[in-house]
């Protein structure tokens, strides 16, 4: 009895304790994707199902791993880290939220901005919309459709 009274305890804290984490799921609708240079966008590109993206999220982050099929999310392209705490408006419509993006082991403070579909799937822990990903004061970036 005192065995199964132990055992319970044991499950119910991992249960709680994994609750209150963070979470992640994977997301396979990237759409396309575009990068900036020097101020100016490139042509939207299909990536034709070489990428994956996987989402993990807490109540204070999203981190966004963007790597390519049949490899693991570790050996990622891009990995994006969002703090839900820094969102606000800005003037063309899309919310700015604050972030790191990490890419080929380097790591970059960056600004991120999300249209509207992006916002409303953000707090159903989903992707879907439009995310611009700018650093590098702004000369550069990356941008990704999910559908």
């Amino acid at each position: 009895m005192r065995n199964l009274k132990y055992i319970l305890f044991v499950i119910l804290t991992t249960c709680l304790l994994t609750s209150c984490g963070s979470s992640y799921k994977y997301v396979n609708s990237l759409q396309a994707c575009s990068t900036r240079i020097r101020s100016s966008w490139g042509n939207w590109e299909n990536p034709r199902g070489t990428m994956q993206t996987q989402l993990n999220y807490s109540n204070s982050q999203y981190i966004i791993t963007i790597y390519r099929t049949y490899e693991h999310p570790s050996n990622y392209l891009y990995q994006i880290t969002v703090d839900l705490f820094t969102g606000v408006p800005s003037s063309n419509g899309m919310t700015e939220y604050k972030g790191y993006i990490n890419a080929r082991d380097r790591t970059a403070p960056c600004t991120i901005l999300c249209d509207y579909k992006m916002q409303k799937a953000i707090i159903k822990h989903g992707l879907k919309g439009t995310i611009n990903v700018l650093f590098a004061d702004d000369t550069l970036g990356v941008a990704f459709i999910w559908n």
